[in-house]
């Protein structure tokens, strides 16, 4: 079985790595992650887009860190679709 990819392939900044962490762990829901999420895709230091921003491999990365949000990968995804149009 092949490790799954890290928060770090999309934040090389240490400090920004552990900003992003803290914020994801306080997420009570995918409402809230998703909005992380948004912060991500804004911030030019973060290597996360629209395009992989709701893609399977990238969501599955930010599970385990938000260990409150217990919704699955079609749900979260929604929820940051939804954030994405409500942005743009």
């Amino acid at each position: 079985m092949k490790s799954k990819p890290r928060l770090s392939l999309y934040i090389n900044n240490v400090e920004a790595l552990a900003e992003y962490v803290a914020k994801l762990s306080a997420c009570a829901n995918a409402k809230e992650l998703a909005q992380v999420v948004m912060d991500m895709v804004n911030d030019p230091g973060v290597k996360v887009d629209q395009y992989n921003m709701v893609k399977q491999e990238f969501i599955e990365v930010l599970q385990p860190l938000a260990p409150q949000v217990t919704t699955g990968i079609g749900n979260i995804r929604k929820y940051i679709n939804e954030a994405w149009y409500k942005w743009k």
